[in-house]
């Protein structure tokens, strides 16, 4: 087990963080991901690994959610069963064998990558109840999502992360919904109750900044920031823009600086090796 924080400060060279899901669904799962097989998903992911060599080993809950809720429709029909906006999302993150398959899966992983950092990648509480909903109501249904619903669901988010405790996560990577408004002080007080298991169990936590969301300086709260400028009061991981695919110029990243990119899901396998060397700087 690695602090990522910890180890993002004590390396020399600039670390790679991917997230390579849909390309690596595409290339080596013939578009199905093993979401819901746990010893099968920590075979795949060795196999990635063997490929693409990221430093950072992250989990995309967004997408085993995805999967969860359509594998299980007596779930989403309960989650749709009543419209306030948070129901869904409590419902979904109540739901005691979903928890139990992803303590599995991730304490599956922990062992297979004993050396490196693991991140737990999910909606940040705003996100998480537009993703609820529209796993219930359907990808084109619309929520209103404020400072109470937020709030409301980082309390079932912090209940849902506490079954976690031992399988050795080192931090919380909370992904921003791209139009959800700049990430202020008031919007981290929103999600509080996450940021506080975070700091019980010791784990790191970040928030990835997608385009279109900007932050305020000052994030005093967060251990680092995932986006395209740097912050204060965080460790920053640049987010590598969409053009670096096409060009190979990295635009908004500095010599040393960590880096987080997105695989293009229809990348050509020798491009996109390429790409990584020398995001490198190899």
């Amino acid at each position: 087990m690695s602090g990522l924080v910890t180890t993002l400060q004590a390396s020399d060279t600039p670390l790679l963080w991917l997230d390579d899901a849909a390309y690596t669904e595409r290339l080596l799962a013939n578009g199905h991901t093993p979401w819901l097989d746990s010893g099968e998903y920590v075979a795949y992911r060795r196999k990635v690994q063997g490929l693409l060599a990221a430093d950072v080993r992250a989990v995309p809950l967004t997408d085993f959610l995805r999967a969860w809720a359509k594998s299980h429709e007596a779930l989403v029909s309960s989650m749709a069963a009543k419209s306030r906006p948070v129901f869904p999302a409590r419902t979904l993150l109540a739901d005691e064998a979903l928890r139990a398959h992803l303590v599995e899966t991730l304490a599956g992983l922990r062992s297979a990558f004993a050396d490196a950092p693991l991140v737990l990648a999910l909606p940040s509480p705003y996100a998480m109840v537009r993703l609820a909903w529209q796993l219930a109501f359907g990808e084109d249904a619309e929520v209103e999502v404020g400072g109470d619903e937020a709030d409301s669901c980082a309390v079932y988010m912090a209940e849902f992360l506490r079954s976690f405790e031992s399988v050795g996560l080192d931090a919380l990577l909370l992904e921003e919904a791209t139009g959800a408004g700049p990430v202020t002080a008031e919007r981290l007080d929103w999600y509080q109750p996450v940021l506080n298991v975070a700091r019980h169990y010791r784990w790191d936590i970040g928030i990835q900044l997608p385009a279109g969301v900007d932050a305020e300086d000052g994030l005093s709260a967060l251990s680092f920031v995932v986006g395209a400028q740097a912050r204060e009061g965080a460790l920053h991981v640049v987010r590598v823009s969409e053009r670096f695919w096409e060009t190979g110029t990295l635009e908004n990243a500095r010599d040393g600086q960590h880096r987080f990119a997105t695989v293009p899901p229809d990348g050509v396998p020798e491009t996109v090796l390429e790409r990584l060397s020398a995001l490198r700087g190899n």
